[in-house]
């Protein structure tokens, strides 16, 4: 029977010492499995600094134009459940009220241009944690 020879160890992290042990074939073929590695990595990331700048690309879109829109004035009746919520109205200090989340979906959907010019009154109140269930308000939307 003929020997065969000794398997190759895979070392990964190797030690100072287990590299000191293997001899010049294994260390040569340690270093181009590396640099496969490390070029296998190269593309992964480069690949993914593409696609971001492609994303970002995309998420340029032309700005929304206000002056070619209708507007209407409705009244929205709205209930809340108030525990996750410091009150119906803005406040400078807190960013978790009702009324800063509901124009930051109004001004992501592009029904309102800003709260400045929506035309926004409102009537009730709450304090912080309590719920409601007939709060009013009034704006124009498009």
């Amino acid at each position: 029977m003929e020997k065969l020879p000794p398997k190759q160890k895979k070392l990964k992290g190797a030690t100072r010492e287990d590299l000191l042990n293997l001899d010049k074939n294994e260390l040569v073929d340690k270093i181009i499995q590396l640099e496969a590695h490390n070029s296998q990595l190269k593309n992964i990331i480069s690949k993914h600094q593409s696609s971001d700048t492609e994303s970002d690309k995309n998420d340029r879109k032309k700005p929304f134009d206000f002056t070619k829109c209708h507007y209407r004035r409705v009244l929205l009746r709205i209930l809340y459940f108030g525990w996750d919520y410091q009150g119906l109205a803005v406040q400078e200090d807190s960013n978790q009220t009702i009324e800063h989340h509901l124009f930051h979906a109004l001004t992501k959907s592009c029904l309102i241009q800003s709260r400045e010019t929506s035309q926004y009154h409102r009537c009730g109140r709450t304090d912080k944690g309590v719920s409601a269930f007939g709060q009013v308000i009034s704006i124009s939307l498009r």
